[in-house]
């Protein structure tokens, strides 16, 4: 699985030639938040897990532009959202900050509700063809082949001149389950706050009930204010870091909140496939609340250095079968052991196998 990881990150890197090292190689640009999670009674009888308990959780969120630049938040892009759930007993120390003694566990999600691939093979494979190429203007033969199939041009963001979606969409047109993937994304506008998006964890994972049930169950963060988003002609206006700034204003005096709901399988959804969403009528639990705020600037807390994996799990949640979790696991791992040889070279160790 290292090698695999490390040909995943490579591909990430050759797709976004501006990364900077010492940060994420997707999703490199991120603001902070701290908060606290309450779980619902009705959580409890679906989940075991400790921060599903109908207490308050502390939590480190990291909201995230997708890709693997520094691109001004207006960007067209898939955005992130990170929460790591610190469980058992919290103190502060001057020096370090917030402390947490008990175990932690995450929930790494996005604002489209499905992934790119089935497997990690077509996943490098479509990181490959990823690779930025200058852009074209359509000529009117390209633009009429569009309207006569149905088919549509690769979108451009003003001032664009080399892009990634030409090569992806020849991908996708070859393997179809990334068609949902892209056309999701392609569709995604700048939207007005981090805290009004709906974000997905797009894999299912095992969870178990009180009485001993295990399901098969996918999460997602609903905004309480609702979804909203920019047009198009709004974008080239916006600050080029406005999501962090509206971040710190709105949560100034009153918390950001989200619901997070989980959405149960039936019988016959296959919990193993993330490109395809499970109908609308499957039954959906609220499982908590999350309440957010962004600490002021002169608050010490290195949210870079914080490592979020989705592997990372405590009982009562285990992971499914799904080829692309597992080597997403891994992945995470290799950005976060590169990330910290990059701060401190002298710590440069060997891939890491785990996510403890």
């Amino acid at each position: 699985m290292a090698d695999l990881a490390t040909q995943l990150i490579d591909a990430f890197m050759k797709d976004f030639p501006e990364h900077r090292p010492g940060t994420r190689p997707v999703h490199a640009k991120g603001v902070r938040a701290v908060g606290l999670f309450r779980g619902t009674r009705e959580a409890e009888r679906y989940c075991i897990a400790p921060h599903f308990k109908n207490v308050w959780t502390n939590v480190t969120v990291r909201f995230s532009n997708g890709n693997g630049s520094m691109d001004p938040d207006a960007a067209r892009q898939v955005r992130g959202m990170a929460v790591k759930f610190h469980i058992g007993e919290s103190g502060w120390n001057e020096d370090f900050g917030r402390t947490h003694s008990g175990p932690e566990t995450d929930l790494i999600t996005v604002n489209v509700p499905l992934f790119m691939t089935k497997t990690p093979a077509k996943l490098l494979e479509m990181l490959q063809a990823g690779v930025p190429r200058p852009v074209k203007k359509p000529s009117v033969f390209d633009r009429l082949k569009a309207l006569l199939t149905m088919v549509p041009l690769t979108p451009i963001d003003p001032g664009e001149t080399m892009s990634s979606d030409a090569g992806v969409l020849e991908f996708a047109r070859k393997y179809h389950p990334a068609n949902a993937y892209v056309l999701e994304s392609s569709m995604l506008s700048p939207p007005t706050s981090y805290l009004r998006s709906t974000y997905y964890a797009v894999h299912a994972f095992d969870v178990e009930g009180n009485d001993g049930t295990h399901r098969w169950g996918r999460f997602f963060f609903e905004p309480a204010d609702g979804v909203r988003a920019y047009s198009e002609s709004d974008a080239p206006v916006l600050d080029p870091d406005y999501l962090g700034k509206d971040l710190l204003h709105r949560t100034v005096e009153d918390a950001g909140r989200f619901n997070l709901r989980m959405q149960l399988a039936d019988p016959w959804d296959d919990p193993t496939d993330p490109t395809t969403m499970w109908p609308q009528n499957r039954r959906r639990v609220l499982m908590g609340t999350l309440r957010l705020w962004a600490p002021p600037p002169e608050v010490e807390l290195d949210i870079e250095k914080m490592s979020f994996n989705p592997g990372r799990l405590v009982p009562g949640i285990g992971m499914s079968d799904d080829p692309t979790l597992w080597a997403r696991v891994g992945a995470y791992n290799e950005s976060q052991r590169l990330r910290n040889a990059a701060l401190c070279p002298v710590m440069l160790a060997p891939p890491a196998t785990s996510v403890a």
